[in-house]
């Protein structure tokens, strides 16, 4: 077996790759010009062995190593043989026959100097040399060398793209060039011709031009040679490609026309493949400097627009400058490794950032993968002299951890009263959802200082995520007039408005019963607000988003919404009433009454927690009353007849005397005929039975008739009745 970079294969590949790059230079002349050698000729010969060798290469890659998937060498010379079956051995053999000694031992009148052979024989055989347009194929061996190069000897990348380009121009324009020329040279140069008719067939063509150009000189008796008619073809083919076209060089038949246009038309897109490839490889060769180029192009566009001052502008060039000349490609090196297998992502880690890992005592002794994972959350950075890299706090607060930044604050607030940390302190709470104290905090900074526009913006932040919406918007036209640059107050503004849509959206969808789009716009208003888990606004929009599911019967997402709000304000009574509601349609009655029973503790004043709670205890009694109806095994739509005569067959079913054999029974058959006589009581009175039909149970029953008796006795006291007042 060949391994791939050995030395005697790779001067192998060097030579095959100049005997490509002769064949697609010498066939489409061939073709294009009716070129034909004699057979005793050299270059005849010379033709024939470089088919012979490139047979030869058949042979030899069947016997040359790859690198698998794995990276690891391929010694099976079954495995070898079969990958170079699957693809490049069909298209190695197909451009590799030796078409030319074929024909010349199986065809005598092949060669060129047969003229006098039948014409439609010659015909016949110009035809057949078409199919040398297969040794065309050769020219995939170029990518294949070349994709071995830069695999086996790390070629650089930008090189090769820059010479292949170059090889792709000088490629098309010469089978261009070729194909330009060959409808004129099939029509012309038939062998039965004399010299001075294809002479006179040539001025029927493109060529017309040239030969009168020729004739001026001297005039013709035969064609000019074949360098000269290439030599205008290319000329022909080069302005039209690069979309000069001097026009001196034209079409005259109608075919020519025909392939002219098509010329064109390809030229187009072939010209701006030329000039975007170029393009590529020049930012290829210098990636990083193009990337500062337009990165610095986009910074000094913003400075401009925003009117920034001259000192500032340059500090911030001078930043991106060197900052961009020394970091890599923060963004494209994260691209790449995540799409990196994790060991191999692992290994380029731990490259790249070699040098760190041994100036830090810190990653001495640890694990690869540790050292790996802290490596991947590097990102690099850069600081001119005297800049502040971060302000002790700042960094807590920007990582997410508000807390601790909370922590910090207030404690370097016992030592200094400055307005920066107090603000900091502001964001920390805001951040955790404590309005109530960034609202007093930023009170006090305004009246200290009214021209502080980030106190403002921080005290409209805070009334925004209390829901207050109207004070947040006051607040922020006070910030924007004191600072119009103001971005973070600009990008509050929008978003306060943006909210006020979405709420009024959904409010309106409620109005209409449209349940479903004010579910949708109360679920976009949580997304536009983004507001911290424990702000009275998060607890607001999620109890109405809660309150909308209700009406959709969705009583899971109810109850999760309701958990939501309950959870970032746990005073949120209408996300407790609605909660309750929603365990009573699941009919978790008891489940409702305790929650009800703790708020009724703290608001008891409330009229909805207080209409709540009795509808939980009523709701509560009614799953607990028995069921007369079944107690008389009667339907709930019975006549009083009918109430009677069930009473009259389960009481005899169920006396006491007919269940004596043991104590128990009899007291359980005395509980029954008891209950008996309570339903017959109630289902055979129609006022009772109403009240039992609405939910109440025997002692709230009994509690209304009586409250009833009272009214009306009360009624007669009053003597109204007896006066004829009433009726």
């Amino acid at each position: 077996l060949i391994h791939p970079a050995e030395r005697s294969k790779t001067v192998w590949e060097v030579f095959l790759a100049v005997l490509v790059l002769y064949s697609v230079t010498v066939v489409p002349v061939r073709i294009g010009f009716a070129w034909e050698e004699q057979c005793e000729s050299g270059l005849f010969w010379f033709e024939v062995v470089v088919d012979l060798l490139f047979l030869l290469d058949v042979a030899v890659n069947f016997r040359c190593t790859f690198h698998d998937a794995a990276d690891q060498l391929e010694l099976d010379a079954r495995r070898v043989a079969l990958r170079y079956l699957r693809f490049w051995f069909w298209v190695d053999f197909a451009s590799s026959i030796p078409l030319d000694l074929i024909m010349y031992i199986s065809l005598p009148g092949y060669c060129a100097a047969a003229g006098a052979q039948a014409g439609g024989e010659l015909k016949l055989l110009k035809v057949f040399r078409l199919v040398r347009l297969l040794k065309l194929l050769r020219l995939l061996k170029i990518n294949k060398l070349v994709s071995v190069a830069q695999q086996e000897y790390g070629v650089n990348p930008s090189l090769v793209e820059l010479l292949g380009l170059m090889i792709r121009i000088l490629a098309v324009t010469h089978w261009v060039g070729c194909l330009w020329n060959m409808p004129a040279a099939y029509y012309y140069s038939d062998d039965n011709l004399t010299a001075e008719e294809q002479l006179g067939r040539a001025r029927e063509t493109w060529l017309s031009p040239l030969l009168l150009a020729y004739d001026e000189v001297e005039p013709l008796t035969e064609l000019p040679p074949v360098s000269d008619i290439y030599v205008a073809s290319m000329y022909w083919t080069v302005t039209t490609i690069s979309t000069i076209g001097y026009g001196d060089q034209h079409a005259v038949r109608g075919f020519e026309r025909v392939l002219s246009i098509v010329i064109m038309l390809l030229g187009c897109a072939f010209f701006g493949f030329v000039v975007g490839g170029m393009q590529d490889i020049a930012n290829q060769f210098d990636a990083n400097a193009a990337r500062t180029r337009v990165k610095l192009d986009l910074v000094k566009a913003a400075m401009h627009e925003r009117g920034m001052p001259q000192p500032m502008v340059r500090r911030v060039k001078e930043y991106y400058s060197h900052y961009l000349s020394e970091c890599a490609d923060a963004e494209a090196e994260k691209a790449i490794l995540d799409e990196l297998c994790p060991p191999l992502r692992t290994e380029v880690l731990i490259f790249l950032n070699a040098r760190l890992i041994e100036s830090i005592a810190f990653f001495r002794g640890q694990e690869t993968a540790f050292i790996a994972s802290i490596c991947r959350m590097l990102r690099p950075s850069f600081a001119a002299p005297h800049d502040v890299i971060f302000r002790e706090g700042e960094l807590a607060l920007e990582q997410g951890n508000a807390t601790l930044a909370r922590t910090f604050f207030a404690n370097a607030l016992q030592k200094t009263s400055a307005v920066r940390c107090r603000l900091s302190l502001v964001r920390a709470e805001l951040a955790l959802g404590l309005c109530d104290r960034a609202l007093r905090t930023t009170r006090e900074v305004i009246k200290q200082d009214a021209n502080a526009s980030e106190a403002y913006v921080l005290r409209a932040l805070a009334l925004f995520y209390s829901a207050d919406l109207d004070q947040a918007h006051k607040h922020l036209k006070a910030a924007l007039r004191l600072d119009p640059d103001d971005a973070e107050a600009g990008r509050t503004m929008k978003k306060v408005r943006k909210l006020e849509r979405h709420v009024d959206a959904a409010k309106q969808a409620a109005f209409s019963r449209n349940f479903e789009d004010a579910a949708r716009e109360y679920t976009q208003a949580l997304e536009t607000a983004s507001a911290p888990q424990h702000a009275p606004l998060s607890a607001s929009l999620y109890a109405d988003r809660a309150a909308t599911w209700l009406r959709l019967k969705d009583f899971d997402a109810t109850l999760k919404d309701c958990a939501v709000a309950i959870y970032a304000q746990d005073d949120c009574t209408r996300a407790f009433v609605t909660r309750a509601s929603a365990l009573h349609h699941l009919g978790r009655h008891n489940e409702a009454l305790q929650m009800l029973e703790g708020l009724m503790q703290t608001f008891g004043q409330d009229t909805q927690v207080s209409a709540a709670y009795k509808r939980a205890q009523f709701e509560v009694r009614k799953e607990r009353r028995p069921d007369y109806y079944a107690l008389l095994a009667v339907p709930s739509v019975a006549s009083t007849l009918e109430i009677k005569a069930g009473y009259k067959q389960r009481a005899l079913e169920c006396h006491p005397d007919k269940n004596c054999e043991t104590e128990e029974a009899r007291a359980a058959a005395e509980a029954q005929f008891k209950l008996l006589g309570e339903a017959l009581e109630v289902l055979s009175d129609d006022v009772k039975r109403k009240l039992y039909n609405e939910g109440y149970d025997k002692a709230a029953i009994e509690e209304r008739v009586q409250a009833a008796n009272r009214a009306a006795s009360n009624h007669d006291k009053d003597g109204c009745c007896r006066g004829g007042g009433c009726s």
